[in-house]
């Protein structure tokens, strides 16, 4: 028998592909995987160091720090779909467009990323509200409005501003201070000056 057709049928199958390994079947049942917006329950945890960022009123493509801050403590919680957060023993560095504009020291802080809104409690102290060495302020609780740039500080409420060329030193205690954190005007209510 001569090789030739043997060498003819070889060749065919190797080039047909007779290793040619089947195609998997396509999976045809796709699966819906529902997402949530919220996540359930808390989250809390010991040593926190938080980086709260915000859309730059300036450039919608950048994100700016509105907040950074380190505590003993905190926790990440869920009103709805609202992230809220709140820490015990804290230290923060403020921030308003971006910009460094105050330290705070606060026996708990919690804030509400929907309303844009901090309210820190225990022997709140915040340094240089508007810029560097402008004013100190004491107070039982401050609420500070990111959205509106005013903040308001309440319970034994305590505010000192130095002197400067244009104006007088500041010292005044009352139940509530109101302050422009961006213009730096005030109000005291009910208090002395």
């Amino acid at each position: 028998m001569p090789l030739r057709p043997y060498l003819l049928l070889i060749g065919a199958l190797f080039v047909m592909g007779c290793s040619s390994k089947p195609k998997p079947a396509e999976n045809t049942s796709v699966k819906k995987v529902e997402s949530k917006n919220s996540l359930p329950g808390t989250v809390r945890g010991k040593g926190w160091k938080i980086r709260w960022m915000t859309q730059d009123p300036k450039d919608r493509q950048k994100q700016v720090p509105l907040l950074i801050a380190k505590s003993e403590t905190g926790e990440l919680f869920y009103q709805g779909n609202i992230p809220n957060l709140r820490m015990k023993q804290v230290q923060a560095q403020l921030f308003q467009d971006g910009i460094m504009s105050a330290t705070l020291e606060a026996g708990a802080l919690e804030a509400n990323r929907k309303s844009r809104r901090l309210i820190a409690t225990k022997g709140v102290r915040v340094n240089n509200l508007i810029a560097p060495n402008v004013l100190k302020v004491t107070a039982d609780k401050i609420t500070w409005d990111t959205k509106t740039h005013s903040a308001l500080a309440e319970g034994s409420a305590h505010l000192e501003r130095p002197a400067t060329t244009k104006t007088p030193k500041i010292t005044s205690q009352a139940p509530k201070i109101w302050l422009d954190t961006k213009t730096g005007d005030m109000r005291i209510m009910g208090g002395n000056e």
